[in-house]
């Protein structure tokens, strides 16, 4: 298990009340050896697994059947095989490899437009449904007769790769290949892509379903991680896995799952931002954690805690959604995480609808399952084994809408609809992850509060509850006849060391009404040593100067040393002149690539 027991308290007090922790931790080392602590089982039952693509290596220390044993006795095993590992000359770092577990219609027109009166959908009704894309998932499973997910094929529930398939074109079965003791990636996948099907899964029927997902249109690479839907079974090296999705086509993975370590910077942050680093075109959004009750500093979940992911906290959602005295969208839910992370970045990044989504429902002994055939119309509470719907309730559920809305960007810039907003009317770009995600940052809306245990408490912009905001994609980037907005983005720019690049920027109110300048930088960091206290290794600094003043980014009135994703806001008029300036500070590599975000009216 990875050595997760907690340390017995006497050891741990014994070991911090000592003056000379050489002795102290010599005694344990010589107390652990011992032969009736059963550390000789423990050692032959050890393996050791490389990962990754740097030197590292994980070593399991138990398994099942060796957990009986005296819990004093197995805590100074394994206090003595860290001490051992740890003073040998070859090891950098040791770190504990937590455990890790799993954490549409009300949640579009929250993220696309956010008005609750028109409650309108401006890209889908643009013809913005996520085609042409392909989402990754590493999740449970899906239950995939479910008809939101059905081929006519009647794919079997093992392995296959068929990009000739409507909905799932990748079913990769290292646990189990079903969904039938969770839902819980049936209903992750439903809210990214799900797409309903009324003839027996031989098309997308053109009548939306109750709970469509954000990228109806998109296609599915699932890597299914669990048995039965209750145990987590990953691979040793991450990487593979987030390669079969990215081999299939996929530029965005899911990953509603995560452990609680303290919100330290660990070895599955590390594993992320070692993959995005090396893949510029990836980008993966990764839920905040469900440990936020009371408004718990520091509770952010790993890798949710990692640099280069998005990571998502929940907001409650809306209409038939909202129970219990719920406030609504503008609120974020009670059990969301917060930040900072241990070395004092904010997170999460974003937040989106968590709260009572309805989304596909896992049936395992049923075919076809699918919405109520008599225009019920569900809400919370109504939801039974006779349909294939479930609400459920996590910042599980709010990642996969960021994770759709990725979807969506990234076919509009694909399709050639950036500048203007009309498809084809621009150059056909393939934006890289850190684009897509300060296009997220930048857009996003402060929300109101948080509503814990029916109390509501206010939330600030860039603080450890909301951070950017709710992501709005209709303050995102122009869509011809929905906004009056313009964005200009820069992508993989360059910059070396003590290096200063200036954007100037002249405000045109032509045909545009937005009130302000946004600004956001974004760039992927290299990985960062297990347990960092200070985690950004290429510091860049955003900064805006008009008229002999200077705006810093992140509501500081001081450079951001701590985070890699910056954003200012500045209120602006027609004729201001503004110059936006990135500089690079004490970087570790020869060059740092970024990608900048701008909108207002030019």
């Amino acid at each position: 298990d990875n050595l997760r027991y907690p340390i017995d308290q006497n050891i741990a007090k014994d070991l911090l009340s000592q003056p000379d922790r050489e002795l102290a931790w010599s005694r344990v080392m010589r107390g652990g050896i011992k032969s009736d602590h059963m550390c000789m089982d423990m050692f032959e039952k050890m393996n050791a697994t490389g990962v990754g693509e740097g030197d590292e290596i994980i070593i399991t220390a138990f398994d099942n059947d060796s957990k009986t044993f005296d819990h004093v006795a197995s805590t100074l095993c394994k206090l003595s095989f860290v001490a051992t590992i740890a003073t040998h000359p070859a090891i950098c770092s040791m770190s504990h490899v937590p455990d890790i577990g799993v954490m549409n219609e009300e949640a579009r027109w929250i993220v696309e437009s956010g008005d609750s009166t028109s409650r309108s959908t401006p890209w889908l009704d643009s013809g913005l449904t996520g085609a042409g894309q392909v989402v990754s998932l590493i999740d449970t499973g899906i239950d995939v007769d479910n008809c939101y997910f059905w081929d006519s094929t009647n794919l079997p529930p093992h392995s296959w790769n068929d990009k000739s398939n409507r909905k799932i074109t990748q079913y990769v079965s290292f646990a189990d290949g079903n969904d039938h003791g969770s839902g819980h990636g049936t209903h992750v996948a439903g809210t990214i892509a799900g797409h309903i099907s009324t003839d027996g899964g031989k098309t997308s029927s053109t009548s939306p379903g109750m709970a469509d997902g954000i990228a109806k249109d998109a296609k599915i690479s699932f890597y299914d991680f669990s048995k039965e839907g209750r145990t987590v079974d990953l691979p040793s090296n991450l990487h593979v896995a987030f390669d079969k999705g990215r081999n299939a086509g996929s530029k965005v993975l899911n990953a509603s799952w995560g452990g609680y370590d303290g919100g330290s910077y660990g070895y599955w942050d590390r594993v992320f931002d070692d993959y995005i680093f090396r893949k510029d075109d990836f980008l993966i959004v990764v839920s905040a954690g469900n440990s936020g009750a009371g408004q718990k500093p520091t509770s952010i979940h790993t890798p949710a805690s990692a640099k280069n992911v998005i990571s998502v906290g929940a907001t409650q959602s809306s209409g038939k959604d909202v129970t219990r005295g719920m406030k609504g969208e503008d609120y974020v839910a009670w059990f969301s995480s917060h930040g900072p992370t241990a070395d004092g970045r904010t997170k999460p990044d974003v937040v989106a609808p968590g709260e009572s989504i309805l989304s596909a429902g896992a049936r395992s002994s049923q075919r076809g399952e699918c919405d109520p055939t008599d225009g019920t119309v569900l809400s919370v509470g109504d939801v039974t084994n006779a349909y294939g719907l479930d609400y459920r309730v996590g910042t599980s559920m709010a990642a996969p809408v960021v994770t759709g809305t990725v979807a969506l960007i990234r076919q509009y810039f694909e399709e050639g609809w950036y500048p203007s907003g009309i498809k084809g009317s621009g150059k056909k770009i393939t934006p890289s992850g850190t684009l897509v995600k300060a296009i997220i940052m930048n857009g996003a809306q402060l929300v109101a509060g948080i509503q814990d245990d029916r109390v509501t408490v206010y939330s600030s912009e860039y603080d450890n509850t909301q951070n950017f905001g709710r992501v709005s994609l209709i303050n995102s980037l122009a869509l011809d006849g929905k906004n009056k907005l313009e964005t200009k983005v820069y992508d993989r720019e360059s910059i070396t060391n003590d290096s200063l690049k200036n954007y100037n920027i002249r405000i045109n109110t032509s045909g545009c009404d937005a009130t302000e300048l946004r600004v956001t930088l974004a760039w992927n960091d290299p990985a960062s040593t297990q347990g960092c206290t200070n985690c950004v290794n290429n510091d860049l600094d955003l900064y805006i100067v008009r008229d002999g003043k200077t705006y810093y980014p992140n509501g500081l009135n001081k450079k951001d040393s701590k985070n890699n994703a910056e954003r200012i806001r500045i209120p602006a008029t027609n004729g201001q002149s503004f110059k936006v300036r990135v500089k690079a500070y004490n970087l570790a590599t020869n060059s740092q690539k970024y990608s900048l975000v701008v909108s207002g009216c030019f």
